[in-house]
């Protein structure tokens, strides 16, 4: 996430998660890979059961997963600044990534989402991916003893401090 002075940033990479809209800010790789971990973790995070701290938990992980997506570099969160030819890009702060994923778990899907979701879903149940101990994607169906195992784990509540 962002340092105290922001460095301008010309290209961002197909890792980076770039703020806006449009087809070219939709189409960038970086924005796919948000939507899709926003997509498998949105049923579960507007679970009307869950509670505040396992909410922060998952988006957490979200961000997390695409600070390391890629690795070599890492995703970032982008803004851009200026226009047109003078246009550059600038690290979110972690407080404006927490709003912007926050937001995006509690949007509703639209139709196209929700068709295209159909057409791929899995009936997998009592599923969950493990990518590290640090970053988890919660899928459809988790096991509730899973999840609140990860609330009890030191490493993962070091993790929460600045959610």
């Amino acid at each position: 996430m962002k340092n105290t002075t922001p460095s301008r940033i010309l290209k961002p990479h197909p890792h980076d998660v770039l703020s806006g809209r449009g087809a070219l800010i939709n189409m960038h790789p970086g924005n796919s890979f948000f939507r899709e971990l926003v997509r498998v973790n949105k049923e579960y995070y507007q679970n009307p059961r869950r509670t505040r701290k396992e909410k922060n938990i998952i988006v957490s992980q979200v961000v997390q997963q695409v600070v390391e997506y890629g690795r070599n570099p890492g995703g970032r969160f982008l803004e851009r600044r200026g226009y047109k030819s003078d246009a550059f890009w600038i690290e979110m702060s972690r407080e404006q990534v927490i709003k912007k994923t926050k937001q995006a778990l509690r949007e509703q899907q639209s139709n196209f989402e929700k068709s295209s979701v159909m057409s791929t879903h899995n009936t997998t149940k009592d599923k969950a991916i493990l990518t590290n101990p640090y970053a988890w994607i919660v899928i459809e169906g988790a096991r509730e003893s899973s999840f609140k195992d990860l609330l009890n784990d030191p490493d993962i509540i070091s993790l929460l401090k600045d959610v």
